[in-house]
């Protein structure tokens, strides 16, 4: 059997897999998100130079320690209990709306406290570029958070090509 044939045999044993379909899939979206990042700092290297770029992944840091905070790991508990509840749809539209609710007030105290610290974290880095772009990056972090949730959400119900579209997007 040739090498054209083992991989021809691969591609039909993914297909009949639903399992394996939603891996194929969400690979593909984290190579798109892969690809998307590394393009994103040779643009603003390019574009704008290392200092930007510096100050881009500054703020992107400060952003990260904030998301984690804000998202609270309310996702990873919709989704074990959208899973969960996969038979008890009442049941499962109330752990989705508690999920969305807590995440909304962690969002707005965490994009709240991420906006008060743009100063004091620009000072420590010595780079007022990181305050300016902790105040565009603020909003994000609200939507970031929701997001995170609503994509735990998609995930616990199994429908893993609308979340390996919705991620890559």
């Amino acid at each position: 059997m040739s090498a054209l044939d083992r991989l021809a045999e691969r591609i039909r044993a993914y297909r009949s897999s639903k399992l394996q379909r939603d891996v194929v899939w969400n690979l593909g979206s984290f190579v798109i998100l892969g690809v998307s990042g590394i393009l994103l700092n040779v643009l603003i290297a390019r574009e704008y130079g290392a200092a930007a770029l510096g100050v881009f992944n500054q703020t992107l840091a400060a952003y990260i320690i904030f998301s984690q905070f804000a998202a609270g790991g309310v996702h990873l508990s919709t989704l074990r209990s959208v899973a969960q509840l996969s038979d008890d749809r009442p049941a499962r539209r109330q752990a989705i709306t508690a999920a969305v609710v807590l995440t909304v007030v962690l969002s707005i105290l965490f994009t709240a406290a991420f906006w008060i610290a743009r100063e004091p974290v620009g000072r420590l880095l010595d780079s007022p570029g990181v305050a300016i772009g902790m105040a565009w990056a603020a909003p994000g972090l609200f939507c970031f958070a929701l997001n995170k949730t609503l994509l735990g959400t998609l995930n616990g119900l199994r429908r893993m090509r609308t979340f390996a579209v919705a991620q890559a997007a």
